[in-house]
């Protein structure tokens, strides 16, 4: 097969994910927190009560997430991505002439079913599948890490339309900027592996003459074997309570409100400064993705886990040791990296361990929780601040949550070698191929 062209087909794949990070994950789920407050005043609610569209949203991609993953692997990837991005196109028009907060409730059953692809599945899949083993991680982290691009600019050109305009407003054009960035992709773009136009993945002619278990795309662990697995089991519970650093964000405008009370700003300097923390966040969103994908291509995935395990517990650190404005950005900007987890570092860890043989079905079963507990995260941080009466309690939520995470993986680490691949295939050889 052709390894070459003048422009390699990849990088359209890339440029189509970059899209699906920009227009996908940073308008759906990134800039939640600036519409819980406009929202719970429109609809005569809570935030906490807003917040729980996410949730339903999340528990009905958790219910569909493992049927995406055979629908990617055997149906055509052009017809499936498009039909994800219209739900989610959909549903943001409906949320903008929602007058009563059931109505939410039900928008975001129905954007549940486009969730799981353009969120979770369709960037880490088709860049496993179009780039070699010594890229993957790099070129992975700079796609997904134009969600943390797209919400530095969503999330104050969005605050100012609600303000300026109205938040109906705001949906009516977050859902035609999601047809533009997402659609001409969906449909004219993607492909789902390089053989089948011919090709082979962006780099395999650069790669060491020795066959490498995680360049090829047969080999691996089928998908039910892998559910009876104990790193599947970790990995599924770990991505969950990461998906949790969502909500600590979307909270975020709440801890600048109560942290900076008595200072002398202004209500309104203090809304904006949330805002700015959204941006902050977004920003480390960015850092975090892009510079996760070269640590692991250049130093192992175990040690990336790690390096950014200490910049998530850091985050939390500096808003409870330091709420001032520089102590909350910064921590807002180590927060926003935690994003790398769930959208480079485990997607990559699911294919160092299991292989590619049935990798979409593999991480679509992963993702379950990921989704469904991530979807929840805004409304239930939302809660724990109203039992506790202290948004003290929030970050502490966060430390312990960092330290579970980190346990988990460490074993996961520990364990994984002793797995065999179906053709008895050692992980711990893909695991060095990737590490670059």
């Amino acid at each position: 097969m052709e390894t070459k062209k003048k422009f390699h087909y990849a990088w359209f794949i890339f440029m189509g994910c970059c899209c699906f990070s920009a227009g996908g994950l940073a308008l759906t789920t990134s800039i939640l927190g600036i519409y819980m407050g406009p929202m719970s005043e429109k609809l005569n609610c809570t935030p906490a009560d807003f917040a729980l569209f996410a949730g339903v949203a999340g528990i009905v991609t958790a219910i569909i997430m493992p049927s995406w993953g055979r629908l990617i692997q055997t149906k055509n990837i052009r017809l499936t991505a498009t039909i994800a991005a219209l739900f989610l196109i959909i549903g943001n028009i409906g949320l903008a002439f929602a007058t009563q907060v059931w109505q939410t409730w039900i928008i975001g059953a129905f954007m549940g079913f486009g969730w799981a692809p353009v969120l979770l599945m369709f960037t880490p899949t088709l860049m496993g599948n179009w780039f070699s083993p010594s890229r993957r991680g790099r070129y992975l982290g700079i796609a997904t890490a134009f969600t943390g691009l797209g919400t530095f600019v969503w999330s104050p050109a969005f605050t100012l339309i609600i303000q300026r305009i109205s938040v109906q407003a705001a949906y009516l054009i977050m859902a035609a900027l999601m047809a533009v960035l997402l659609l001409p992709w969906s449909l004219f773009v993607f492909k789902f592996k390089p053989e089948d136009i011919g090709l082979k993945p962006l780099g395999a002619d650069k790669e060491p003459a020795v066959d490498t278990a995680s360049a090829n795309l047969d080999k691996g662990i089928n998908a039910s074997r892998a559910i009876r697995t104990v790193p599947f089991w970790l990995i599924i519970c770990s991505l969950g309570i990461c998906a949790l650093g969502t909500g600590f964000i979307a909270n975020g405008p709440g801890v600048a409100r109560e942290f900076l009370a008595t200072s002398s700003m202004t209500p309104d300097e203090i809304g904006m400064l949330g805002a700015t923390m959204v941006s902050a966040a977004a920003i480390g969103n960015l850092v975090g993705k892009a510079t996760m994908g070269f640590v692991i291509d250049k130093a192992g995935i175990k040690a990336a886990f790690i390096i950014y395990f200490i910049i998530f517990f850091l985050a939390f650190i500096l808003w409870l040791f330091v709420p001032n404005n520089v102590g909350l950005l910064v921590g807002a900007f180590l927060l926003g990296t935690h994003a790398c987890f769930v959208t480079v570092g485990y997607p990559l860890l699911v294919r160092v361990v299991y292989g590619n043989k049935d990798y979409a079905r593999i991480y679509g079963r992963a993702g379950m929780i990921n989704i469904g507990l991530g979807s929840f995260s805004a409304s239930l941080l939302a809660y724990v601040y109203q039992a506790a009466g202290t948004y003290v309690a929030v970050i502490i939520t966060g430390i312990v949550v960092v330290i579970v995470i980190t346990i988990a993986a460490l074993i996961v680490f520990k364990i994984m070698r002793k797995l065999k691949w179906d053709e008895d295939v050692d992980p711990q050889r893909a695991a060095t191929d990737t590490a670059g």
